[in-house]
Protein backbone atom coordinates (compact mmCIF):
# COMPACT_ATOMS: atom_id res chain seq x y z
CA UNK A 1 0.00 0.00 0.00
CA UNK A 2 1.79 3.08 -1.30
CA UNK A 3 3.73 1.58 -4.24
CA UNK A 4 6.51 4.62 -3.93
CA UNK A 5 9.88 4.62 -3.53
CA UNK A 6 10.30 2.16 -0.92
CA UNK A 7 6.69 0.51 -1.61
CA UNK A 8 7.53 0.02 -5.11
CA UNK A 9 10.83 -1.24 -4.95
CA UNK A 10 10.25 -3.57 -2.18
CA UNK A 11 6.70 -4.62 -4.12
CA UNK A 12 8.50 -5.64 -7.68
CA UNK A 13 11.27 -7.14 -5.80
CA UNK A 14 8.79 -9.54 -3.85
CA UNK A 15 7.00 -10.00 -7.08
CA UNK A 16 10.44 -11.34 -8.71
CA UNK A 17 11.07 -13.35 -6.15
CA UNK A 18 7.74 -15.68 -6.61
CA UNK A 19 5.94 -13.89 -3.64
CA UNK A 20 2.02 -12.80 -4.39
CA UNK A 21 1.95 -9.40 -4.49
CA UNK A 22 -0.47 -6.54 -5.38
CA UNK A 23 0.98 -2.94 -5.50
CA UNK A 24 -1.46 0.03 -4.92
CA UNK A 25 -0.78 3.24 -5.76
CA UNK A 26 -2.47 6.87 -6.88
CA UNK A 27 -2.28 9.41 -9.38
CA UNK A 28 0.03 9.30 -12.27
CA UNK A 29 2.29 6.89 -10.55
CA UNK A 30 0.20 4.35 -10.07
CA UNK A 31 -1.57 4.84 -14.01
CA UNK A 32 2.07 4.54 -15.05
CA UNK A 33 2.30 1.50 -13.13
CA UNK A 34 -0.95 0.07 -14.56
CA UNK A 35 -0.64 0.45 -18.13
CA UNK A 36 3.46 -0.32 -18.59
CA UNK A 37 4.46 -1.93 -15.45
CA UNK A 38 7.08 -0.24 -12.93
CA UNK A 39 9.99 0.73 -14.32
CA UNK A 40 12.77 -0.41 -12.07
CA UNK A 41 16.14 1.04 -12.09
CA UNK A 42 19.08 -0.50 -9.85
CA UNK A 43 22.39 -0.32 -10.00
CA UNK A 44 23.46 -3.47 -12.57
CA UNK A 45 20.43 -3.26 -14.15
CA UNK A 46 16.93 -1.70 -15.24
CA UNK A 47 13.74 -3.92 -16.26
CA UNK A 48 10.32 -3.46 -16.28
CA UNK A 49 8.31 -5.35 -13.63
CA UNK A 50 4.71 -5.99 -14.38
CA UNK A 51 3.46 -6.85 -10.68
CA UNK A 52 -0.37 -6.49 -10.43
CA UNK A 53 -1.53 -2.90 -9.70
CA UNK A 54 -4.54 -1.79 -8.14
CA UNK A 55 -5.41 2.49 -8.39
CA UNK A 56 -8.75 1.70 -5.44
CA UNK A 57 -7.88 -0.05 -2.68
CA UNK A 58 -11.20 -1.03 -1.48
CA UNK A 59 -11.50 -3.11 -4.59
CA UNK A 60 -8.88 -5.45 -2.61
CA UNK A 61 -10.30 -8.82 -1.20
CA UNK A 62 -7.98 -9.73 2.01
CA UNK A 63 -7.61 -12.56 4.57
CA UNK A 64 -6.34 -13.48 7.58
CA UNK A 65 -3.62 -15.26 5.12
CA UNK A 66 -2.63 -11.59 3.83
CA UNK A 67 0.16 -9.07 4.72
CA UNK A 68 -0.26 -5.34 4.23
CA UNK A 69 2.62 -3.54 3.56
CA UNK A 70 2.00 0.03 4.39
CA UNK A 71 4.19 2.17 2.94
CA UNK A 72 2.62 5.17 2.31
CA UNK A 73 4.39 8.74 3.76
CA UNK A 74 3.38 9.40 7.71
CA UNK A 75 1.31 12.13 6.98
CA UNK A 76 -0.89 9.70 4.42
CA UNK A 77 -1.10 6.80 6.98
CA UNK A 78 -4.69 7.32 8.54
CA UNK A 79 -6.46 8.07 5.50
CA UNK A 80 -4.36 4.77 3.79
CA UNK A 81 -5.78 2.36 6.80
CA UNK A 82 -9.47 3.85 6.36
CA UNK A 83 -9.32 3.68 2.28
CA UNK A 84 -8.40 -0.47 2.90
CA UNK A 85 -10.95 -3.09 3.57
CA UNK A 86 -8.96 -4.26 6.74
CA UNK A 87 -10.15 -6.61 9.38
CA UNK A 88 -8.32 -7.15 12.84
CA UNK A 89 -6.76 -10.38 11.74
CA UNK A 90 -5.01 -9.10 8.75
CA UNK A 91 -1.43 -8.02 9.56
CA UNK A 92 -0.23 -4.65 9.03
CA UNK A 93 4.08 -3.82 8.81
CA UNK A 94 4.62 -0.19 8.51
CA UNK A 95 7.66 0.36 6.04
CA UNK A 96 7.40 3.86 6.93
CA UNK A 97 9.52 6.60 8.48
CA UNK A 98 8.40 8.06 11.68
CA UNK A 99 6.99 6.61 14.80
CA UNK A 100 3.55 6.88 15.29
CA UNK A 101 2.32 4.79 12.27
CA UNK A 102 2.11 1.38 14.65
CA UNK A 103 0.21 2.93 16.79
CA UNK A 104 -2.63 4.15 13.95
CA UNK A 105 -2.14 0.57 12.93
CA UNK A 106 -3.20 -0.85 15.61
CA UNK A 107 -6.21 0.99 16.56
CA UNK A 108 -7.20 -1.12 13.59
CA UNK A 109 -6.10 -4.64 13.55
CA UNK A 110 -4.57 -7.17 16.09
CA UNK A 111 -1.01 -7.45 14.51
CA UNK A 112 1.39 -4.98 13.90
CA UNK A 113 5.43 -5.28 12.58
CA UNK A 114 7.26 -1.70 12.60
CA UNK A 115 9.82 -1.76 10.08
CA UNK A 116 13.02 -0.08 9.88
CA UNK A 117 13.57 0.63 6.50
CA UNK A 118 17.16 1.65 5.26
CA UNK A 119 17.24 1.81 1.43
CA UNK A 120 18.37 4.85 -0.97
CA UNK A 121 15.59 4.63 -3.53
CA UNK A 122 14.04 7.56 -5.77
CA UNK A 123 11.08 8.49 -7.07
CA UNK A 124 11.09 11.29 -9.37
CA UNK A 125 8.93 10.38 -12.37
CA UNK A 126 5.82 8.74 -12.40
CA UNK A 127 6.24 4.60 -13.29
CA UNK A 128 9.92 4.16 -12.54
CA UNK A 129 11.74 4.10 -9.34
CA UNK A 130 15.54 4.16 -8.95
CA UNK A 131 17.05 2.06 -6.23
CA UNK A 132 21.03 3.57 -5.42
CA UNK A 133 22.61 1.09 -3.50
CA UNK A 134 23.46 -3.01 -3.61
CA UNK A 135 21.82 -5.03 -2.18
CA UNK A 136 18.89 -2.87 -2.32
CA UNK A 137 18.27 -2.15 1.40
CA UNK A 138 18.24 -3.19 4.87
CA UNK A 139 14.97 -3.60 6.50
CA UNK A 140 14.89 -4.75 10.56
CA UNK A 141 11.10 -5.51 11.58
CA UNK A 142 9.29 -6.82 14.77
CA UNK A 143 6.07 -6.90 16.48
CA UNK A 144 5.04 -3.57 17.97
CA UNK A 145 3.60 -5.18 20.96
CA UNK A 146 5.01 -8.19 22.52
CA UNK A 147 8.13 -10.61 21.37
CA UNK A 148 9.53 -11.31 18.02
CA UNK A 149 7.33 -14.37 16.49
CA UNK A 150 6.92 -16.57 13.07
CA UNK A 151 4.87 -13.64 10.85
CA UNK A 152 8.16 -11.25 11.45
CA UNK A 153 10.22 -14.32 10.68
CA UNK A 154 8.15 -15.45 7.61
CA UNK A 155 8.15 -11.58 6.09
CA UNK A 156 12.50 -11.05 6.91
CA UNK A 157 12.44 -14.96 5.42
CA UNK A 158 10.60 -13.33 2.23
CA UNK A 159 12.57 -9.91 2.00
CA UNK A 160 15.80 -11.84 1.87
CA UNK A 161 14.61 -13.74 -1.18
CA UNK A 162 14.03 -10.55 -2.81
CA UNK A 163 17.52 -9.62 -2.13
CA UNK A 164 17.35 -7.32 0.76
CA UNK A 165 19.16 -7.65 4.11
CA UNK A 166 16.43 -8.15 6.66
CA UNK A 167 15.89 -10.05 9.94
CA UNK A 168 13.74 -10.05 12.61
CA UNK A 169 14.59 -7.82 15.69
CA UNK A 170 13.17 -7.69 18.96
CA UNK A 171 14.41 -3.85 19.58
CA UNK A 172 12.67 -2.71 17.08
CA UNK A 173 11.31 0.35 18.75
CA UNK A 174 14.78 1.70 19.49
CA UNK A 175 15.73 1.22 16.03
CA UNK A 176 12.98 3.20 14.64
CA UNK A 177 13.68 6.01 16.97
CA UNK A 178 17.28 5.94 15.82
CA UNK A 179 16.29 6.19 12.55
CA UNK A 180 13.75 9.17 13.46
CA UNK A 181 17.25 11.24 14.80
CA UNK A 182 19.03 10.29 11.20
CA UNK A 183 15.73 11.39 9.18
CA UNK A 184 15.41 14.69 11.37
CA UNK A 185 18.05 16.13 8.85
CA UNK A 186 15.80 15.45 6.18
CA UNK A 187 13.76 18.29 5.60
CA UNK A 188 16.61 20.93 6.12
CA UNK A 189 17.89 18.98 3.32
CA UNK A 190 14.64 19.79 1.06
CA UNK A 191 14.51 23.06 2.21
CA UNK A 192 18.31 24.13 2.01
CA UNK A 193 19.42 22.29 -0.86
CA UNK A 194 21.01 18.80 -1.02
CA UNK A 195 24.40 20.74 -0.47
CA UNK A 196 23.23 23.48 1.93
CA UNK A 197 22.85 21.54 5.29
CA UNK A 198 26.05 21.92 7.33
CA UNK A 199 27.53 19.70 10.27
CA UNK A 200 26.51 22.74 12.53
CA UNK A 201 23.35 22.16 11.53
CA UNK A 202 23.10 18.42 11.38
CA UNK A 203 24.98 18.49 14.54
CA UNK A 204 22.04 20.61 16.55
CA UNK A 205 19.19 18.77 14.68
CA UNK A 206 20.73 15.57 16.33
CA UNK A 207 21.36 16.70 19.81
CA UNK A 208 18.16 18.14 20.28
CA UNK A 209 16.58 14.84 19.22
CA UNK A 210 18.56 13.04 20.95
CA UNK A 211 18.02 15.27 24.24
CA UNK A 212 14.16 15.13 24.00
CA UNK A 213 13.94 11.09 23.50
CA UNK A 214 16.42 11.15 26.84
CA UNK A 215 14.11 13.18 28.47
CA UNK A 216 11.21 11.27 27.45
CA UNK A 217 12.83 7.84 28.82
CA UNK A 218 12.71 6.56 24.94
CA UNK A 219 15.20 4.24 24.52
CA UNK A 220 17.17 4.49 21.16
CA UNK A 221 20.24 2.36 19.84
CA UNK A 222 23.73 4.48 19.47
CA UNK A 223 24.28 5.66 16.07
CA UNK A 224 26.83 3.53 15.47
CA UNK A 225 25.14 0.15 15.87
CA UNK A 226 22.20 1.19 12.94
CA UNK A 227 25.32 2.71 10.86
CA UNK A 228 27.14 -0.52 11.38
CA UNK A 229 23.88 -2.87 10.36
CA UNK A 230 23.57 -0.40 7.53
CA UNK A 231 27.05 -0.78 6.08
CA UNK A 232 25.75 -3.88 4.44
CA UNK A 233 24.14 -1.95 1.64
CA UNK A 234 27.05 -0.31 -0.33
CA UNK A 235 26.19 2.91 -2.21
CA UNK A 236 26.28 2.37 -5.86
CA UNK A 237 25.40 4.70 -9.13
CA UNK A 238 22.24 4.09 -11.07
CA UNK A 239 23.51 4.56 -14.85
CA UNK A 240 22.18 8.42 -15.70
CA UNK A 241 20.14 9.07 -12.92
CA UNK A 242 22.41 10.67 -9.81
CA UNK A 243 20.76 10.76 -6.46
CA UNK A 244 19.54 13.99 -5.65
CA UNK A 245 17.60 14.14 -2.42
CA UNK A 246 16.28 11.75 0.54
CA UNK A 247 12.77 11.24 0.96
CA UNK A 248 11.60 14.60 1.85
CA UNK A 249 13.67 16.04 -0.70
CA UNK A 250 11.61 14.18 -3.05
CA UNK A 251 8.37 15.21 -1.63
CA UNK A 252 9.07 18.58 -2.38
CA UNK A 253 11.06 18.34 -5.34
CA UNK A 254 8.05 16.39 -7.29
CA UNK A 255 5.47 19.14 -6.08
CA UNK A 256 3.54 16.45 -3.47
CA UNK A 257 1.94 19.25 -1.84
CA UNK A 258 2.73 17.47 1.81
CA UNK A 259 6.01 16.65 3.66
CA UNK A 260 6.97 13.87 6.73
CA UNK A 261 8.52 16.84 8.60
CA UNK A 262 5.53 17.36 11.13
CA UNK A 263 6.12 13.39 11.60
CA UNK A 264 9.95 13.46 11.90
CA UNK A 265 11.03 16.66 13.47
CA UNK A 266 7.29 17.98 14.44
CA UNK A 267 7.87 14.58 16.82
CA UNK A 268 10.94 16.06 19.13
CA UNK A 269 9.16 19.16 18.94
CA UNK A 270 5.90 17.55 20.76
CA UNK A 271 8.45 15.36 23.29
CA UNK A 272 10.71 18.72 24.33
CA UNK A 273 7.98 20.77 25.02
CA UNK A 274 6.08 18.05 26.94
CA UNK A 275 10.15 17.53 28.72
CA UNK A 276 11.51 20.75 28.78
CA UNK A 277 13.93 20.59 26.23
CA UNK A 278 15.16 23.16 24.13
CA UNK A 279 14.06 22.14 20.48
CA UNK A 280 14.21 25.17 19.51
CA UNK A 281 15.92 23.93 15.97
CA UNK A 282 13.94 21.89 14.94
CA UNK A 283 10.91 24.16 15.83
CA UNK A 284 12.12 26.22 13.27
CA UNK A 285 12.84 24.15 10.86
CA UNK A 286 9.10 22.53 10.87
CA UNK A 287 7.75 26.13 10.56
CA UNK A 288 9.98 26.71 7.41
CA UNK A 289 8.61 23.41 5.55
CA UNK A 290 5.10 25.08 6.70
CA UNK A 291 5.63 27.55 4.97
CA UNK A 292 7.23 26.24 1.60
CA UNK A 293 4.92 24.04 1.25
CA UNK A 294 2.09 26.77 1.51
CA UNK A 295 3.77 29.28 -0.62
CA UNK A 296 6.02 26.98 -2.94
CA UNK A 297 9.63 27.52 -1.88
CA UNK A 298 12.02 25.27 -3.96
CA UNK A 299 15.26 23.80 -2.37
CA UNK A 300 17.33 26.47 -1.89
CA UNK A 301 15.16 28.99 -0.42
CA UNK A 302 16.61 28.97 2.98
CA UNK A 303 19.99 28.72 4.77
CA UNK A 304 21.41 26.29 7.53
CA UNK A 305 23.17 29.40 8.95
CA UNK A 306 19.36 31.05 8.94
CA UNK A 307 17.94 27.84 10.69
CA UNK A 308 20.64 28.03 13.21
CA UNK A 309 19.73 31.40 14.17
CA UNK A 310 16.60 32.05 13.30
CA UNK A 311 16.43 34.68 10.81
Amino acid sequence: MGAGAIGGAVGARLHEAGCDVVLVARGAHGAAMAAHGLELAEPDRVRRVRAPVVLDPASLHLGADDVVLLAVKSQHTEAALDALPLTRAVPVVCLQNGVRNEDCALARVDHVLGAMVWSPATLLVPGRVEVHAAPPGLILLGPWAGPCDALADAVAADLCKAGFVARAEPEIRAYKYTKLLTNLVGPAQALCGPEGVTRALRTRLREEGEAALTAAGIPFVPAQALLARAAAVKDAPVEGAPRQGGSTWQSFARGAGSAETEHLNGEIVRLGRLHGVDVTVNARLVAASEAALREGWRPGAVTAEALLAGT
